[in-house]
């Protein structure tokens, strides 16, 4: 056979609903706010570490995590009452816990400061991930160990 095969796929439309350095009530808000009469098949959340290391000198940290929670349970229950086929979350790869880490990314830690108590935090984060992919229509899609694949980076 000769040439380029084709092959049928289905059609699909992409929206990003978001932006960089947002947290869990703004992709709360952008849930609620989503008009009725769009009904995506698949939403995806990719984060949680804003929520964490953001804020730490006005917001103790335990109360951040518990928003976090609040905000994704509420989400999550709304867009499956909307009729979405697949909510995923994907909680973001943390540079706290890779192993091996450049001049760069070392560099990095420090602001905002990465402490002992954050990297339990973030641990608790994941479970609490797991637990909301727990029910019919909900899904995670592990991405905490990214930055452990290849070579540090710059």
């Amino acid at each position: 056979m000769t040439g380029v095969q084709t092959c049928a796929l289905p059609i699909f439309q992409v929206s990003t609903l978001a932006a960089g350095a947002w947290f869990s009530r703004h992709e709360l808000a952008a849930v609620c706010l989503l008009p009725s009469s769009e009904r995506p098949d698949v939403v995806v959340f990719l984060d949680g570490i804003n929520d964490l290391t953001h804020g730490v000198d006005q917001t103790p940290m335990e109360d951040r995590a518990n928003e976090y929670r609040r905000n994704m349970l509420i989400a999550r229950d709304t867009l499956l009452h909307r009729g979405v086929r697949r909510v995923i979350f994907a909680p973001q790869p943390f540079l706290g816990t890779k192993r091996h880490k450049s001049k760069f990314e070392q560099g990095i830690m420090v602001l905002p400061p990465v402490t002992r108590r954050s990297l339990r935090e973030y641990q608790e984060l994941i479970r609490f991930t797991r637990e909301l992919a727990e029910v019919p229509g909900a899904s995670l899609l592990d991405c905490t160990r990214v930055f452990e694949i290849g070579r540090a980076h710059v």
